[in-house]
C-alpha cells in the first residue's frame, strides 16, 4: 500500500522505458518519481507514521534512507526548500484520502487503452 501510494499516483512522473532507469541526477529523479503522504490531522498523521515504518515521507527515504525515520519530517522542509531553488517539483499527497484518489486516478488512467500509434513495449 505505501509503495503504491507513493509511486503509482497521477503526480509523479513515470521515467520512459527506453531511457537510463534513473536518468543523469539520481536525486532528481527520486523526487521526480516518489510523492509523500502528509496528514491535515496529528494523531491520524502519527498513526498514518508509525504503521508504515516513517515510509510516509518517501521522498526522505530515497533521498536518505540510512537517517533514522524519526528525522524525516525534520529534513522534509530543508528538501522541499532545496527543490523549489533547483525548480523541481515536490509531491506531498495532503491527505491519506488524497492518496487513495490519486491512485485510483493512476489506475483509471493505466486501464485505458494506448492513443492509437503510441510506441508501447
Amino acid at each position: 500500500m505505501t509503495f503504491q501510494l507513493a509511486h503509482c499516483v497521477d503526480v509523479t512522473e513515470m521515467p520512459p522505458p527506453q531511457g537510463r532507469r534513473r536518468g543523469d541526477d539520481f536525486a532528481a529523479h527520486q523526487v521526480r518519481t516518489t510523492a509523500d503522504v502528509a496528514s491535515s490531522v496529528p494523531v491520524l498523521g502519527h498513526l498514518f507514521r508509525w504503521l508504515v515504518g516513517g515510509l510516509d515521507h518517501q521522498v526522505e527515504h530515497h533521498l536518505a534512507p540510512r537517517l533514522p525515520h524519526t528525522l524525516y519530517p525534520k529534513v522534509a522542509a530543508r528538501f522541499r526548500a532545496a527543490c523549489d531553488e533547483n525548480g523541481i517539483a515536490y509531491h506531498v499527497h495532503r491527505s491519506l484520502w488524497a492518496a487513495v484518489c490519486s491512485h485510483a486516478r493512476w489506475l483509471h488512467t493505466m486501464s485505458r487503452r494506448p492513443p492509437r500509434g503510441a510506441v508501447t513495449k
